[in-house]
């Protein structure tokens, strides 16, 4: 690449980058070497100015082009509804707070006897509900650039004779989301203290959590929640730094969600 050419990263996602010598790397963002980038390829899973320096092997040293990699924003930070209890046949308006660069919308009103009417592709639809119940509502959104997002709040519209609503709609994206604890760092160094990596949450009752390193190496895998990460891989320490963890996640309701972040190794 030529020195100011930028990538675009989805959100959640990562920029593969690559060097023409398999030795002697060492990757900088933003002028600052990064710890532990040593190898041809980095993962950059944050915005700023990319670049490798090379010890070849005659000894000298050289620098490869920048590259800017921009991360974009999350696309849908909420959904909502006005009225969120509504008696059959009324209106419902959808809202969604979206970040900027979101210029396709797909609604599923969860209304399955509305055949056509159960879908929109404007950005503040409006929806009638013709029979009691409750109703789960999924919101997909893409840009330009071809990144997509989806939320969907299980059980969140409903519709009574009277409008008072049964007690059960609002749903969250995910509604043990508040039950789930994922940390964001740990330190195993030994002291009993915080030295291992948990997900936990009472209402869990099926997991899968994989740890990647930067250059999306995948460290660890556990399908047990009674089993944590404690910063090995290959039985060997792994170096400080920060790990993006992906958690797959069944509850006791039979709902299932997917949480992605990142942890940090500290001793």
């Amino acid at each position: 690449s030529q020195d100011g050419s930028t990538g675009t990263v989805c959100f959640g996602s990562a920029a593969l980058l690559r060097s023409s010598y398999n030795n002697g790397n060492q990757w900088f963002r933003d002028g600052f070497p990064i710890s532990g980038a040593t190898s041809f390829e980095y993962l950059a899973d944050e915005s700023g100015e990319y670049q490798v320096e090379v010890l070849d092997s005659l000894g000298f040293t050289l620098f490869s082009n920048t590259i800017d990699i921009v991360l974009l924003p999350k696309q849908i930070n909420n959904f909502i509804s006005n009225p969120l209890t509504p008696t059959p046949n009324q209106t419902v308006q959808y809202i969604a707070d979206v970040s900027s660069q979101v210029t396709n919308y797909f609604w599923n009103f969860g209304d399955a006897n509305a055949g056509a009417d159960n879908f929109s592709n404007l950005e503040s639809p409006t929806h009638a509900y013709a029979n009691v119940g409750l109703y789960t509502v999924s919101l997909i959104t893409s840009d330009l650039v071809g990144c997509t997002d989806t939320m969907t709040r299980v059980d969140y519209i409903d519709v009574t004779t009277d409008g008072s609503g049964s007690g059960g709609g609002g749903g969250n994206p995910n509604p043990n989301d508040g039950d789930v604890f994922i940390p964001t760092a740990f330190t195993p160094n030994g002291d009993n203290s915080n030295d291992i990596f948990y997900v936990r949450g009472g209402s869990i009752t099926e997991l899968n959590m994989s740890i990647y390193n930067q250059w999306g190496e995948r460290v660890f895998y556990s399908d047990d929640q009674a089993v944590g990460w404690d910063a090995t891989f290959s039985g060997r320490e792994v170096q400080l730094g920060t790990y993006v963890y992906v958690v797959k996640l069944q509850f006791t309701d039979g709902t299932e969600n997917t949480y992605n972040g990142k942890v940090t190794v500290l001793r």
